[in-house]
């Protein structure tokens, strides 16, 4: 194989790797249906696209992508964390009402 169909073949591959990161699924646009019954739910192959505002299949995508931004989860364990603390400082200001 000489070392232009190497080239094309790495550009083939990493078009198709970035289409496939750019899947409507992980879209910040994409919100997710679930089908089921009570206590039971499973996604469905589609959801609601925000910015088109219709339905799409998870695995189509567009030129507008923009990846899904998740809670930064550190903060989240520093707000449990100081909600911990305000019950303990409550528990402790009621007892030293309750001894003076």
């Amino acid at each position: 194989m000489s070392e232009t169909e190497n080239n094309e073949e790495y550009l083939k591959f990493i078009e198709e790797l970035k289409a496939k990161s750019r899947r409507c699924d992980k879209c910040g646009y994409f919100h997710e249906y679930y089908i089921g019954d009570v206590g039971y739910l499973q996604k469905a192959e589609f959801g609601w696209c925000g910015l088109l505002k219709k339905d799409v299949k998870y695995s189509d995508g567009c030129e507008r992508f923009d990846y899904r931004r998740y809670k930064n989860l550190s903060l989240l364990a520093i707000d449990k964390r100081l909600c911990e603390m305000i019950e303990e400082l409550t528990e402790i200001r009621r007892i030293i009402k309750e001894q003076s």
